[in-house]
């Protein structure tokens, strides 16, 4: 005896404020705090990567200034923090009382983002600019993990 019933399934009309596309419904799911993840819900999204003499961290900080952010070296962790007061009230919404928001997907608010380093760094020798609202940090890996090169010599001399 089949004791399944069948559901039925509403459908969301297309042109629902509602619906959103995967890609922006896959980006609230990765950009929500998790435990342990280095980021709060406004963080800024990061590139790292690293060469032969230093390990880069890139940040796309729109609208922010450099008295907005905040960088920090410990160990081998590296801190960006921040605030971003909504694209500093460039939206007329925004500005306006007299308007209902439908829709929001400006950050504002303070952020804090924490990335592991992938080696030890030279703190002293750290290098950041912010150039067309990107963050470029630039930090030196430290003597004791870069390669070096060790000469061979024959065991008679």
């Amino acid at each position: 005896m089949n004791t399944h019933n069948k559901a039925s399934v509403a459908r969301w009309p297309h042109n629902s404020l509602f619906v959103r596309p995967i890609p922006s419904l896959l980006e609230d799911l990765f950009s929500a705090r998790t435990a342990g993840d280095g980021r709060s819900s406004s963080s800024p999204l990061i590139n790292v990567w690293s060469d032969a003499q230093a390990v880069h961290v890139e940040s796309e900080l729109p609208g922010l200034a450099i008295e907005d952010i905040e960088l920090t070296v410990l160990g081998d962790e590296l801190t960006l923090k921040g605030e971003n007061e909504n694209n500093k009230g460039e939206s007329k919404a925004t500005s306006n009382e007299n308007v209902t928001m439908h829709h929001q997907e400006w950050r504002s608010g303070r952020f804090e983002r924490r990335i592991r380093l992938p080696f030890e760094v030279q703190s002293e020798a750290v290098t950041a600019e912010l150039m067309q609202g990107v963050l470029h940090v630039t930090l030196p890996k430290s003597e004791a993990v870069k390669p070096r090169r060790i000469p061979v010599r024959s065991a008679g001399q």
